[in-house]
């Protein structure tokens, strides 16, 4: 528990700023390779590394001279501590601060967070996830099945793996038909100097060596070039008249979502020994034919069918385009929630969600959780990865992109095939395991079990942090990742769960657009709405200083590549008037495997702690051009001189910078101060 000290005195080791920083960057770089299973449960955006909010919470509870190691693998204990994480998002915070015994409240605007994160705090009792799966697929794979067949040319029936759709636009100038290809292949093989390439007029595939730029169909002798495809850089050119337009243009001359047609399949035999699995050589591409198209065609036809009786109220609710930071999904013509998914997506994910809601209640929650999840790769927001021969889903770059050759799973597959319904229950299968049996990595490789405190109370609330609903002088200890300014509006992608959990109940019900409009997130080219953020973050930390106890600490991590968002973090720290700057200092806490990440982003977070103080500070000018300088030469040399997995390059020095200025602004360099 954290002591009260004379403000001069470092009373932990986090206040003294002794973490072993550098070793903690390798167990954060692993853990990005494989998160932790109980994150796996379901997609969130930005968690942190949960070995380093460990580390966080290990280092609050520990003196400043303390074995941090032997407290992180197992001594450590937070009991009688309350934390609060006000923006909690995915939950990582109050997961392990549970973990060491800490009672915990997370809140958080959006119901798709609350219900991700009331399940992690819950999952070491729930019942083995895996108990629903026979249930559910009874009830729905067989009847979906004939929708997922094909048959080769050699009258060989099959089952589908991977559909590719393509886009297709009618050109402003001439009115034929262009398809929307980036290139004309469909995968490289993983092992060998062989590529899958397609002709160009009818789609038939051809193995061919990678270094080779274009072959001539055995089917119909047209010439087709691999790289040139009518897409470059978002604009498609007619092949015909020539004429370009910009595929994010189309959408308002067409008045709709992108039309789509089926044109090549990936497929693996019906009868598959060995679990399931397919090798590559098992695994065949071929044109689309009439009868692939017919068969999408029933597939849509029942879905008008079973609709009449559907569950799902709100699809057809228009995707609101007021005050959103990313207007792209807007743009691109999907103005419903269903224009997200094809028929037979929608068909699925109908039956599944009908067999679930019938499932036992303490089957359900875990079911539910998957499905939501199992969302992100069942959709027409998703690509192939040709070099992995796998299909990427949404979000695994944190936006919405518009993708012009999507590609559909089969949902039912077992032991091939990512994005499938049993992979996803047997994800948060693995999120339930590990909650009760939790593992640490160890620093020299391997991991090893640790014990858990006795699990103390959590409570999710789905409010604002601008409103706590916590008494006065009731928190010890405050550990979030705060909203980043304009980087991502995660109530805001989040919106692509929402009808269908709130159809279930998984999430408290609401209207659609009511988290985005209370979210912190601030619209770059809008400087109202940047001031807005800055007003609405220092409210909230006001909130945070009258529920934090006079001895406790605020703790956060925060990275921003830009100025006007560290500029915006120290206003409204300023304006709050609630805080001291007691430690600042470089961390890991990000995996950095994400699609997301490139060399001119930093990849280093800073980590803040604050102590309360009753009508802030104030630091000189002198203070900010001379100890701030130094403390980050002092950390750049540090890291730079140690062997650590990913760099403090020259981004992360920079970025560390603004945040020692911030923290200056808040007396953290002042005689006396722990950093100083």
């Amino acid at each position: 528990m954290l002591v009260a000290e004379p403000p001069t005195v470092a009373v932990s080791s986090l206040d003294a700023g002794t973490v072993p920083v550098e070793e903690l960057a390798s167990l954060a770089a692993r853990e990005g390779k494989r998160p932790r299973p109980i994150y796996g449960a379901h997609k969130w955006f930005a968690r942190r590394a949960g070995s380093a909010f460990r580390a966080l919470l290990v280092a609050a509870s520990l003196p400043a001279d303390g074995d941090f190691w032997q407290a992180y693998y197992g001594e450590a204990d937070l009991s009688g501590i309350d934390l609060l994480d006000p923006f909690v998002g995915g939950g990582t915070s109050v997961v392990e601060a549970r973990r060491l015994g800490a009672s915990v409240v997370g809140v958080d605007v959006d119901p798709v967070a609350c219900a991700v994160t009331e399940f992690e705090t819950r999952a070491e009792n729930a019942v083995d996830p895996l108990l629903s799966l026979p249930k559910v697929r009874d009830a729905v794979a067989s009847d979906l099945a004939p929708y997922y067949q094909t048959t080769l040319q050699d009258g060989e029936v099959r089952e589908v793996l991977h559909f590719f759709w393509v886009q297709v636009v009618s050109c402003k100038s001439c009115s034929r038909d262009v398809e929307a290809h980036p290139h004309y292949r469909l995968a490289n093989e993983t092992q060998g100097s062989h590529q899958w390439a397609f002709c160009s007029a009818c789609h038939t595939p051809k193995r061919l060596p990678r270094w080779q730029k274009s072959f001539t169909c055995s089917a119909c002798r047209n010439v087709t070039k691999i790289e040139s495809g009518t897409v470059s850089r978002g604009t498609l050119t007619c092949p015909h008249c020539k004429t370009e337009e910009r595929l994010i243009d189309i959408a308002d001359r067409v008045d709709g979502p992108p039309r789509r047609t089926l044109f090549a399949l990936e497929s693996i035999p019906l009868e598959r020994p060995g679990a399931g699995r397919v090798p590559m050589s098992g695994r065949v591409f071929s044109a689309a034919t009439d009868a692939d198209r017919q068969l999408y065609d029933r597939s849509s036809a029942a879905l008008g069918e079973h609709e009449r009786a559907a569950w799902v109220n709100n699809l057809n609710d228009r995707i609101s385009s007021k005050d959103r930071t990313d207007d792209r999904l807007i743009r691109y013509g999907y103005r419903r929630y269903r224009d997200l998914f094809n028929d037979r997506q929608l068909l699925h994910l109908s039956l599944l969600g009908s067999a679930i809601r019938r499932l036992p209640v303490d089957e359900r929650e875990a079911a539910l959780l998957a499905f939501s999840d199992h969302l992100t790769k069942n959709c027409m927001l998703t690509c192939y990865a040709f070099g992995w021969r796998r299909l990427v889903p949404l979000f695994a770059v944190r936006a919405f992109r518009h993708i012009p050759r999507p590609v559909e799973v089969n949902p039912w597959l077992d032991g091939v095939g990512r994005g499938t319904y049993p992979n996803a229950l047997r994800q948060v299968a693995r999120a339930v395991e590990a909650a009760k049996n939790p593992t640490e990595l160890l620093r020299d490789g391997g991991s090893m079990s640790v014990p858990a405190c006795q699990a103390a109370p959590a409570t999710i609330v789905r409010g604002t942090a601008q409103d706590l609903p916590l008494a006065n002088d009731s928190i010890d200890l405050v550990l979030t990742d705060p909203p980043y300014f304009d980087n991502i509006d995660y109530s805001e992608l989040a919106e692509f769960y929402r009808p269908w959990v709130q159809s279930l109940r998984l999430a408290r019900t609401g209207r659609a657009g009511t988290s985005r409009k209370a979210s912190l997130a601030a619209q770059t080219r809008n400087r109202d709405s940047a001031d807005r953020f800055t007003t609405e973050l220092a409210e909230a930390l006001t909130e945070i200083g009258r529920v934090l106890r006079s001895e406790g600490r605020l703790v956060f991590t925060f990275r921003h590549n830009l100025s006007r968002g560290w500029n915006a973090l120290g206003d409204a720290l300023v304006e709050s008037r609630c805080f001291q700057c007691v430690q600042v200092f470089p961390i890991l806490a990000e995996g950095t495997n994400e699609l997301h990440t490139h060399s001119k982003s930093g990849v280093w977070d800073a980590v803040f702690v604050l102590k309360p103080e009753a009508g802030g500070v104030e630091a000189t000018a002198e203070v900010e051009q001379g100890e701030v300088q130094g403390h980050v030469e002092s950390w750049a040399e540090r890291l730079e001189g140690a062997d650590v997995p990913v760099p403090f390059g020259e981004k992360d020095r920079s970025n560390f910078r603004e945040a020692c200025l911030v923290a200056a602004r808040l007396g953290c360099f002042t005689e006396g101060s722990a950093s100083s």
